[in-house]
């Protein structure tokens, strides 16, 4: 009999545990479901930033591949003068794609930066 009095007992205590570490911060509510939406606003934007980054570099790749082909025919003419014009045009179009590709990766980690600030900020049980 005590024994199945003791098992009532911390069945009783461990229920009335788990109804007390249920969160009844507003992230569960309304203003919860507000961060959620804007979250997954933010999340869109940065797949969308990469997915036009990814578009970008393949223009960009493909523009390279037309310049060393036109280099690779202006070799086999021997046109030195189109040869060094093609070249600079080559490393010009590298130059470019570096500073675009460094620039796109900078503003991803920015906009991921700031998802993780506004998620600690919206979830204030957490330590900042």
């Amino acid at each position: 009999m005590k024994r199945i009095l003791s098992l009532a007992l911390c069945f009783l205590l461990c229920g009335a545990f788990l109804a007390l570490a249920a969160d009844p911060t507003p992230a569960s509510g309304a203003a919860g479901q507000k961060w959620k939406t804007a979250s997954n606003a933010d999340r869109q934007k940065i797949a969308g930033q990469k997915q036009n980054m990814k578009q970008n570099t393949q223009a960009g790749k493909s523009q390279e591949q037309a310049l060393l082909q036109q280099l690779r025919e202006a070799r086999m003419a021997k046109d030195t003068g189109k040869i060094k014009t093609l070249e600079a045009q080559l490393k010009a179009l590298h130059q470019a794609e570096f500073v675009a590709r460094r620039k796109g990766h900078q503003d991803i980690q920015k906009a991921q930066q700031d998802l993780l600030k506004d998620r600690k900020a919206a979830k204030p049980g957490l330590p900042r």
